[in-house]
């Protein structure tokens, strides 16, 4: 068992997670009162949003912002602004229902989500941060 009277005598020391080139904090780490650690998963560098078009093709588009998965991304939002869009983690298996206006948030890292219409042609509201 530690002693009371070195924790209060000792330099502290700064605990720090990963960072990037520039030397920007990008994984801190959570530390409580009873010196339990542990890596934080919030959206701290980059979040991002836009309204993807969806039709009712055979395979289901990958769905990202700009043209592939944000780094590092943690988290997904996405909503449905039509009542014929289904999701799933293969373009060729999208066999999850989204209703409208049902608003889903993933913890997920760098794996594929994929949304198609079941007819006609559809939008979905889709965000990822890192």
């Amino acid at each position: 068992m530690g002693d009371a009277a070195f924790k209060d005598t000792t330099t502290p020391v700064l605990i720090v997670g990963s960072s990037d080139a520039d030397g920007a904090e990008s994984t801190p780490i959570r530390a409580s009162g009873t010196r339990d650690l542990g890596a934080v998963d919030t959206v701290n560098t980059a979040a991002k949003s836009k309204i993807i078009a969806l039709t009712a093709a055979v395979n289901g588009i990958e769905l990202f912002y700009t043209i592939a998965r944000l780094a590092d991304r943690k988290y997904i939002w996405m909503q449905a602004l039509d009542n014929n869009i289904v999701w799933g983690f293969s373009p060729t298996e999208c066999v999850f229902p989204i209703f409208k206006s049902q608003l889903l948030t993933f913890p997920i890292g760098d794996v594929p989500i994929y949304a198609r219409t079941t007819t006609g042609t559809g939008n979905i509201a889709f965000g990822e941060g890192s």
